[in-house]
């Protein structure tokens, strides 16, 4: 597996190369040792075999090779199932960000390939951090399959996703 940036996708497929499970993964804005896991699909005829758990641990397993310690992710309906793989209902979290601003001194020119001549200077454009908002209360419906999303996490340690 390869270690890119998040966001990315996990996939599952069978025997004969056909897709069966996908997870998407994506980071948590400004909580670098975190992901979110934003969808785990498990074919429908292929549900009920324990994919769903082998999925979600393989994508545990993953998310610590490139150096994370906690997942987030937020359910409806399925809060049972992973609370039996460990994860516990949190605060709600976003995996929509902020801006980065470059540093103050980063000066950006660009060069033509035709030795000697210029281009014109790339403008930079800078975004001011602003404060991070309070999230929203959890959900008061926890069993409700009507009710917002519940969302919920698990801090990873190594013994548990081997």
């Amino acid at each position: 597996m390869s270690r890119e940036d998040f966001p990315t996708s996990l996939v599952m497929v069978n025997s004969d190369n056909k897709l069966i499970g996908h997870c998407k993964i994506s980071p948590v804005p400004n909580v670098s040792d975190s992901c979110f896991v934003e969808s785990v699909v498990i074919d429908k005829r292929c549900r009920g075999k324990g994919l769903g758990k082998l999925l979600m641990m393989k994508t545990e397993s993953y998310v610590m090779t490139c150096g994370k310690s906690t997942i987030y992710l937020s359910t409806k309906g399925q809060e049972i199932f992973y609370t039996k793989l460990g994860y516990a209902v949190c605060e709600p979290v976003t995996i929509y960000g902020t801006f980065q601003r470059s540093s103050d001194d980063e000066q950006s020119r660009c060069t033509s390939p035709t030795s000697g001549v210029e281009a014109a200077p790339v403008i930079t454009v800078q975004f001011k951090k602003p404060p991070v908002p309070p999230p929203p209360p959890p959900s008061r419906n926890f069993g409700n399959r009507g009710a917002d999303k519940t969302f919920m996490k698990k801090v990873l340690t190594p013994s548990e996703t081997t």
